[in-house]
């Protein structure tokens, strides 16, 4: 009897399914013949809650600055430099002290040898490495058939 007949799942986790068949994503399945290995990239993303509290700032300075009694516009420009400084070195300092968010990638690479970007993204680092070691596994045993 020949094992590669009946599909045996290796992994399920959330959305993601990887069988001794094919590896579905939830929203994208793939065969496994057509697989030739999976790797794993990290990428650091760039700072989205900083730029978040940028203009959740200079909207509450616009907010601030409308509701202020000024006589003149010196006094206007005056208030506006200090509050929009104010939001600008908050906003640096939520960077520096704030780590990029690293998000984890896997890819596949086909037959042709082109990987295939972004499969599947996760922050979690450990069920990325999962699905790849499940993948290169099931690949592995795919061969050995």
């Amino acid at each position: 009897m020949d094992d590669d007949n009946f599909e045996t799942t290796l992994f399920e986790e959330g959305l993601v399914k990887i069988t001794n068949i094919k590896v579905d994503f939830g929203y994208e399945i793939h065969e496994l013949a057509n697989i030739t290995s999976a790797e794993l990239i990290s990428v650091n993303e760039t700072h989205s809650g900083a730029h978040a509290v940028f203009y959740i700032g200079i909207i509450i300075a616009c907010i601030i600055l409308g509701n202020l009694h000024i006589d003149s516009f010196l006094e206007f420009l005056k208030y506006g430099f200090y509050l929009c400084g104010s939001v600008v070195l908050l906003t640096l300092l939520g960077m520096w002290l704030l780590p990029p968010d690293t998000v984890y990638k896997v890819n596949l690479v086909d037959l042709k040898g082109e990987p295939e970007i972004s499969i599947f993204r996760t922050g979690d680092k450990s069920q990325a490495q999962r699905i790849v070691d499940t993948i290169n596994d099931a690949i592995s045993r795919r061969k050995q058939l």
